[in-house]
């Protein structure tokens, strides 16, 4: 529809509505509430939320976790 033909073409159109980055585009996203010890857990895995100047902890609130593969730069 966009009259893409190239890899090139279709990074450049990827990334031109917004500036988005594509690595955010192709992860997979997982929203979670925030646990009262401040973690939020997926399966097996469990991150531990650094503390916020603006807050004092962020339990209960919804965070989305994104996971992609690759190197993140």
């Amino acid at each position: 529809m966009a009259g893409i033909t190239t890899l090139e073409e279709a990074n450049r159109f990827l990334r031109w509505p917004r500036g988005q980055d594509l690595v955010l585009i192709f992860s997979v996203q997982t929203e979670r509430t925030v646990d009262n010890d401040n973690t939020v857990a997926i399966v097996e895995r469990v991150w531990q939320i650094e503390r916020t100047r603006w807050r004092g902890t962020l339990a209960g609130c919804r965070v989305t976790i994104c996971e992609h593969s690759g190197t993140c730069t």
